[in-house]
């Protein structure tokens, strides 16, 4: 009896919106697959449209939207795609970067079978490449919350923009107005912000300034037309003086850290201070004699 052979899983990233960006390996990967997951059917065949090109024969393609790639039962590919190629595309982007995929992808790695990440187009890393950024470290925090500004979600999002020094997350027209009158309230109104729209397609654009500046200049655009398209905001996070500022302890909060054990001082003074837990830390254990 013939031993059988996994399937081989292959996550691929799709172009942003130029179909150009597709690079040469995806598409002879997509050529050659056997099983195709995507969120929109509709989304990847236009896109294969617009490339000329044609899936062989055969193919299975099956719609696994975000919401329910984490019911489906991925077993069946044992035998039903035995020794088949399967790739997983999200509509745009890398697959798991706020995108389906990883429910996929943790089956595949879990079983033990062949597995391949194919690199390409990705909204945080290119708007941090197109806008320069505000320096490493940064993070991307996905959508911005849509909760108000006293919520426990949204204090946790402005929290998380102090801890690096650039910081990426998306945004909807519906949503943005919102969320920068928000983050002005939060005491950012001054922080420096990239506002890029419509990343690789025709009408791409960015806004740059402070946050209330970029904020109006997002008023004044709705007011002509809501065509922003979709927005990758790159923020600026911790301001590289804030560092030195912030570990300079007055007397009386040395002494207050003092009795404490080292890792408890660190998370109080954390807290008060917007430091990472490891410069706490640090702080606490070098002021000590």
């Amino acid at each position: 009896m013939a031993k059988k052979t996994s399937p081989i899983i292959k996550s691929v990233a799709l172009p942003l919106g130029n179909p150009l960006d597709l690079s040469l390996r995806a598409k002879q990967v997509i050529l050659d697959a056997d099983y195709v997951y995507c969120e929109d059917t509709r989304k990847f065949r236009s896109l294969l449209q617009a490339l000329d090109m044609s899936l062989k024969p055969g193919v299975k393609i099956r719609t696994i939207p975000g919401s329910e790639e984490w019911s489906e039962d991925w077993s069946k590919l044992e035998s039903d795609a035995e020794g088949k190629l399967v790739i997983t595309v999200s509509d745009a982007g890398t697959p798991i970067i706020n995108d389906p995929g990883l429910a996929l992808t943790k089956y595949a790695r879990e079983q033990g079978w062949s597995f391949e990440a194919l690199p390409g187009p990705c909204a945080p890393v290119l708007a941090i490449q197109a806008t320069g950024g505000f320096g490493l470290p940064f993070s991307f925090y996905g959508f911005a919350p849509k909760d108000g500004a006293d919520s426990k979600a949204f204090k946790g999002f402005v929290s998380a923009v102090d801890q690096v020094n650039t910081f990426v997350f998306f945004d909807t027209r519906y949503q943005i107005v919102n969320t920068l009158e928000k983050l002005a309230a939060s005491n950012l109104a001054d922080r420096s912000i990239h506002l890029t729209r419509e990343l690789t397609k025709t009408y791409e654009e960015i806004f740059s300034g402070s946050v209330s500046e970029v904020l109006e200049r997002v008023k004044a655009k709705l007011q002509k037309d809501d065509a922003l398209g979709e927005l990758t905001i790159v923020l600026e996070g911790r301001p590289s003086d804030s560092l030195s500022q912030s570990t300079t302890l007055t007397i009386e909060e040395l002494l207050e850290f003092r009795n404490a054990a080292p890792r408890k001082a660190a998370k109080i003074l954390s807290q008060a201070k917007g430091l990472s837990s490891q410069e706490s830390y640090k702080l606490i254990v070098e002021s000590r004699p």
